[in-house]
């Protein structure tokens, strides 16, 4: 139980300063930029409250938001990425392996992991996009930029999880 908490603790940590050391200083064509903290909502385990959920969503974004000086966007745009995060579950998998599963490539197979992550990763850069044009002034602009983030964001997510699953 100690070594769960310290282990999705460091993830949490780890996440957020790669987050806002590395990937808000790297785009690609000045377009892409990869939101990998999301990644720790998407491997939550799937019986997580929901409570717990909300929380830990609200803290990761606010310390992006802090570090990144973007007044509640990435706040806003975790909470409603962990609002719909049960329902994707659900979507995505059977009772069983709600009740019992973490999401990950070890435990659902690659594909099926990568479809439950791009999901939740394209609820997150539309959100996300929507609160920063806070009007669809471009809208291909603002299409242009959420394929791309989307795109480099899951190329990142598949990136970590085959590293995991090796190490397993």
């Amino acid at each position: 139980m100690i070594s769960t908490i310290l282990r999705y603790t460091f993830s949490f940590l780890a996440l957020i300063l790669v987050q806002v050391m590395i990937l808000n200083n790297f785009q690609i064509l000045g377009l892409a930029t990869a939101y990998l903290y999301i990644y720790f909502i998407i491997t939550l385990p799937a019986n997580t409250k929901r409570s717990l959920v909300y929380t830990l969503g609200f803290i990761m974004g606010l310390l992006v938001d802090i570090f990144c000086n973007t007044p509640g966007m990435h706040t806003l745009a975790v909470l409603f990425t962990a609002a719909l995060r049960q329902p994707v579950l659900v979507l995505y998998f059977n009772r069983e392996e709600l009740e019992s599963s973490i999401p990950n490539a070890r435990y659902l197979g690659m594909w099926r992991f990568i479809r439950y992550a791009v999901t939740l990763v394209i609820i997150h850069h539309v959100f996300l996009f929507l609160i920063e044009a806070f009007a669809l002034f471009n809208p291909i602009m603002m299409l242009e930029k959420i394929g791309a983030c989307t795109l480099f964001t899951t190329l990142l997510i598949f990136v970590v999880e085959n590293i995991k699953t090796s190490r397993q």
